[in-house]
């Protein structure tokens, strides 16, 4: 039976009158279940008893309202004013604010003397700012100070709260534990209190139940199991070992025997990346026969991945969720973002108007994707092209409507750039805000379609927009400016959940671990169970040291662990087929299982032989039995043309971004400030082929270069940029950056070159030069190019250069010793010994050795970066050895036996610079704008 089930029975054993009986849980949710099991036992009327959770009831019984954390925040910002720290805004105090007032609610739940408390840790940094002999800096005075009027913020919150009859809820739970017997009972009306399913009980909390136990008040009914209760090593006991110690007269004393003596099934299953392991859930799901199933997220970021993999059948058409989905996380609060970025840092051009870069991030964002029709967004991709073509940096008003016909799209941009460029204070910035909201709400619902899960997020947003108003009202001086609003902003937005479906226990429940408290499942599917997630790692933010904690009796990352260790522990005490799916990658952070998994094999299951742990690896393959797959398929081609340096490379680092870019041709079309970056790099390579083209084959010296070269290089510069910008490079913003270190690259290599020149003699044979050649293999013909920038003569050797305006080390230009095939050959090296083989097959009369390849790294003062070969087979026997591994490496281009899949190093520099990193399975976070379930 489950533990509700046996508290029903419990409950009618012991003749309890429902109508005079509360039961008190850890959360919510299990109160929400025990009324649906009130309902199944007794078919008829029935007088249900009161069913709160901890802090509904302390709030209720004290009569005071529970402070949420933006109450919290304003009150010790207010205090801070006041103890003269003028200096101090949200945007610096925020964080600090937030962490006081954590550290503030431990102290009143563990009933910490806070006079000694705050006393000991003001000495403990005295004493690791003292210097012998030296007087303290003032940034130390400072730092002490803080520390010094710890105490001081402490002792005022209280006080301001009390005066408008809150609190936080450590601060409740004291008070309620200092009243007597009498008085707590006038509190509780008299009403006979169970209470239910508590493992981590805090002192005031302890003392509370203690009170009322002994005033014939209070009764509690414990979930303990004998096993991790008896092992004094299990962290699973820990708090029930301590209520045994104490010899309190509610401590526990009954306990079942289910992990020792019931027969259980556990899986474990070990996938390969964070997003694969939806995936494995989704297979796991579709043979199974149950109709309702339980989800379990140790990792509660999952949640998106997980629900996109529910399989879409009619078994699984009905899903609960039971926690929130973060507002911060979703795509609305990143429109709100940039909404106010677009007006922190989107302001005027001088006077031409808008800067265009924030506008456009706003147009491309998913919530734009979805609320506009698609006639609507074709004019957005084509005011997109306007601004790309012409190279546009200032919003015009007149153009975007030329374009942008359709009245909404208008309606939009009026309402996101409504001030003209001018500044626009806290309260009209809101305004602007709340209509933005109404404008998307619109939207939705004309288009028809069902999106109640984006409707959410409209609502919750606008809620917060709301509260942020009525907060200004009050707090008006404390928000000095547009950085310090949105910091308040994201304050209020973080602690807000979109609810999700979570109104019936029947059907595919979603939950996290600690909804799961009370509640108990014959069989559930766990995900996300590694280490560092499952328990949390170690880490312990707090003003508090971790010594002066233990020494007053605070809790540490100890007792926070041991807390998910009873809840991983009570879930199997009743279930009895578990799938446990984990992250195996240990590329990823959290590559490591859970050691919760690791005790479940090496000792539960040494003690329980009714236990049966079965191994599993999911793996997901590119190919499945239906028939070839897409990523097999174009490798029937008899040829492969044009098989650059970088498409090899992309192939070898990952053949999935090969396939994508190189067979798919597909392209990243993103439009944004950074994206013409690239078109720098073409203007400098365009500026050096001009500035040598007329000199080709003829001796450059120091007087050529200086007299005759260098001074076209303005005009050539101005020419290169005028191709790429039509309106030139702006005088603003990220390109603005981008033309200083333009300038900057093009004078260090002039430098470079003048020196160059004192010294060698320098013949430029070629800019900008084809370099090809056909390898036939097993009758399939692969056409090799190159374009070498530059190829020069200098002191008796052709050398083959590169230019690069990125970052290069000289590890990326450095063949290792041991070389068994091209992927153990960085990316550039490749690049490089594939110019000089090319080069070599269209002149076989040269000498290897008198060939070399070299990038120029333009923002470097070395600039020179040649490539260095340890290989001794590639160094004396270079064209031989490449041949052989390209033998061994094309054939691979045309073998449909071989897919393409996605690097084994997602984590790497290959992924981070990817441009489809966020379709690639390794990485996907698909944003959850469709109600799909």
């Amino acid at each position: 039976m489950s533990f509700l089930s046996n508290l029903i029975d419990y409950i009618t054993a012991r003749g309890l009158q429902n109508e005079d009986l509360t039961v008190v849980f850890p959360n919510k949710r299990a109160a929400f279940y025990l009324r649906e099991q009130f309902k199944k036992v007794h078919k008829g009327n029935v007088w249900m008893p009161q069913m709160l959770s901890i802090e509904e009831a302390v709030s209720q019984w004290s009569g005071i309202q529970l402070a949420d954390s933006v109450d919290l925040l304003f009150e010790l910002i207010a205090i801070d004013s006041s103890l003269g720290h003028q200096g101090n805004s949200i945007t610096t105090f925020g964080s600090m604010a937030n962490q006081m007032a954590k550290d503030f609610d431990e102290v009143d739940q563990y009933a910490v003397d806070a006079r000694h408390l705050f006393s000991y840790i003001y000495e403990e940094k005295k004493i690791g700012t003292w210097h012998p002999g030296e007087q303290i800096k003032p940034r130390e005075q400072a730092y002490l100070d803080f520390f010094r009027q710890l105490k001081d913020y402490y002792d005022q919150l209280r006080q301001h709260l009390s005066s408008q009859g809150k609190g936080y809820y450590g601060m409740i739970t004291r008070a309620l534990s200092e009243l007597d017997a009498e008085a707590l009972r006038q509190k509780t009306e008299g009403r006979h209190i169970l209470f239910a399913g508590f493992n981590a009980l805090t002192p005031t909390e302890q003392k509370i139940i203690d009170t009322l136990y002994k005033n014939g008040q209070a009764e509690v009914v414990w979930d303990f199991d004998r096993y991790y209760v008896d092992d004094p090593l299990n962290e699973a006991g820990v708090f029930a070992r301590q209520y045994i110690r104490k010899d309190a007269p509610w401590k526990p004393t009954e306990f079942s025997d289910d992990l020792l003596h019931s027969k259980k099934e556990i899986h474990l299953v070990e996938a390969t990346g964070n997003t694969i392991q939806a995936k494995a859930l989704q297979s796991l799901l579709q043979v199974d026969p149950e109709n309702d199933a339980t989800i379990i997220l140790a990792d509660e970021e999952l949640l998106i991945p997980v629900l996109n993999s529910i399989p879409d059948d009619d078994r699984h058409q009905h899903i609960n969720v039971s926690m929130g989905y973060p507002l911060s996380q979703t795509a609305l609060s990143n429109m709100v973002s940039e909404f106010f970025t677009l007006h922190r840092k989107g302001r005027k051009v001088g006077d031409r108007g808008w800067y265009i870069w924030p506008i456009l991030r706003l147009l491309d964002l998913e919530v734009v994707k979805v609320i506009f029709t698609k006639e609507e967004l074709e004019q957005i991709i084509q005011y997109q092209e306007k601004i790309r073509e012409e190279s546009l940096f200032v919003f015009d008003e007149a153009t975007f409507n030329s374009i942008c016909t359709s009245p909404d799209l208008q309606q939009f941009m009026k309402l996101i750039v409504t001030d003209k460029g001018q500044p626009m204070d806290a309260d009209g910035l809101l305004d602007v805000l709340i209509n933005l909201m109404r404008f998307i709400a619109y939207k939705i619902q004309s288009k028809g379609e069902s999106n109640i899960f984006l409707l959410n997020q409209v609502s919750e947003t606008g809620k917060a927009v709301n509260r942020l108003k009525n907060i200004l009202t009050r707090y008006q001086r404390y928000v000095h400016d547009l950085d310090e609003l949105e910091v308040l902003y994201r304050l209020i937005n973080r602690n807000i959940a979109i609810k999700l479906n979570s109104s019936h226990t029947d059907g595919l429940q979603v939950m996290g671990i600690l909804e799961t408290r009370n509640l108990d499942f014959d069989s559930f599917y766990m995900v996300g169970v590694n280490e560092g997630v499952l328990p949390t790692d170690k880490s312990n933010n707090s003003f508090i040291p971790f010594l002066i904690r233990k020494e007053c009796g605070l809790p540490d990352y100890k007792e926070k662990q041991a807390v998910y260790a009873y809840h991983f522990y009570r879930l199997l005490q009743r279930a009895n087929r578990m799938h446990f799916i984990y992250n195996g990658n240990g590329n990823d952070s959290g590559g490591e299982p859970s050691r919760f998994l690791m005790q479940l094999q090496h000792e539960l299951a040494m003690r329980n032989p009714g236990i049966t742990i079965v191994h599993e690896s999911f793996i997901n393959r590119a190919n499945n039995d239906e028939g070839p797959s897409l990523l097999t398929a174009q490798k029937h081609a008899s040829d492969l043309r044009d098989l650059a340096p970088t498409s090899l490379s992309s192939y070898i680092s990952c053949s999935l971004k090969y396939f994508l870019r190189y067979i798919m041709k597909i392209s990243d079309e993103h439009l944004d400030e950074s994206a013409q970056e690239n078109d720098l790099g073409t203007v400098i390579h365009e500026t050096l082929q001009q500035l040598y083209s007329d000199h080709l084959n003829t001796v450059i010296d120091y007087d050529r270069l200086t007299k005759v070269i260098e001074p076209t290089l303005q005009s050539k510069l101005d020419q290169a940029i005028k191709r790429h910008y039509k309106q030139g490079l702006s005088n603003v913003g990220f390109n603005y950056l981008n033309q200083m270190g333009l300038n900057d690259m093009l004078k260090k290599y002039l430098k470079f070159e003048k020196d160059w020149v004192k010294n060698h003699d320098l013949v430029i044979t070629h800019v900008e030069h084809e370099l090809q050649h056909d390898v036939v293999i097993d009758g399939h013909t692969f056409h090799l190019k190159g374009t070498a920038d530059r190829i020069d003569q200098s002191n008796g050797m052709v050398r083959i250069i590169d230019y690069k305006t990125g970052t290069v080390k000289n590890d990326y230009v450095k063949v290792p010793k041991q070389v068994e095939c091209l992927d153990d050959i960085p990316e550039k090296a490749l690049q490089l010994m594939m110019y000089k083989y090319l080069y070599l097959k269209q002149h076989p009369e040269t000498d290897p050795d008198t060939v070399t390849a070299s990038i120029f790294g333009l923002r470097y003062d070395q600039i020179v970066f040649d490539l260095k070969v340890d290989n001794p087979d590639l160094s004396g026997h270079f064209m031989e050895t490449m041949d052989q591994l390209l033998s061994e490496l094309l054939p691979e281009l045309v073998d449909e036996s071989i897919p393409y899949q996605q690097t084994s190093d997602p984590e790497g520099k290959p992924c981070k610079i990817c441009d489809f990193r966020g379709i690639c399975v390794n990485n996907a976070r698909e944003a959850l704008l469709e109600d799909d379930h």
